[in-house]
């Protein structure tokens, strides 16, 4: 594919052919004038032998879709980025615990962590009631219902689900879309579900 340069040249200069020594450089699809600078964008390129002017737009019009391609999945890249990120702040993986309506604190359990909490909240369950939660971050162990507790990591692990969900559908809508300006448009925290808030005497 022939390269082509995008250049600013000043308006009383431009020409669409201009031979210097054995070479001509091309400058094709000039812009309005700018006032203030008086100059003028175009696309420019060099060839060796008298240019043909119908085959080089030829070019020109291949290397713009070319280039349009090729910004068009950095957009995207980047967009898809915005989404990771944002799927793995705490505007998604956080929920609330309070005590009699007040703020506890804002926390949340990774995947892993609710696996393996499951299994001792069962493992402690087949032997009593409670089961001591430990939030080591900030120093509190909670004694919670074993049953009132798996229902909670069960509604937490629903609403992960979802988001993860909705995290894809972001993605995969990104990726369908056809232009730089959709992209840029595109609201990335729309359809999260509603997040999560526990009280601690509801799970004792």
């Amino acid at each position: 594919m022939r390269p082509f340069t995008r250049t600013i040249v000043p308006s009383g200069q431009y020409q669409e052919v201009k031979k210097v020594g054995s070479r001509y450089i091309v400058s094709l699809e000039p812009s309005e004038e700018d006032k203030q600078t008086k100059s003028v964008e175009c696309w420019e390129c060099v060839v060796d032998s008298e240019p043909d002017l119908i085959a080089l737009n030829a070019d020109l019009q291949e290397y713009k879709a070319y280039v349009a391609e090729v910004k068009l999945k950095q957009a995207k890249a980047q967009k898809i980025k915005e989404i990771e990120a944002y799927d793995v702040s705490t505007a998604v993986n956080s929920f609330t615990i309070t005590k009699n309506g007040e703020l506890v604190t804002d926390y949340w359990i990774p995947r892993d962590i609710r696996t393996s909490l499951e299994g001792d909240v069962m493992a402690a369950s087949s032997i009593g009631d409670t089961y001591k939660f430990d939030i080591r971050e900030m120093g509190i162990t909670l004694e919670l219902n074993c049953n009132k507790f798996l229902e909670a990591l069960s509604i937490l692990r629903q609403y992960a689900y979802t988001a993860y969900n909705r995290t894809s559908e972001h993605m995969a809508n990104v990726n369908n879309l056809a232009s730089i300006e959709e992209v840029s448009q595109y609201d990335i925290t729309t359809g999260y579900p509603e997040k999560l808030t526990f009280d601690i005497d509801s799970l004792k």
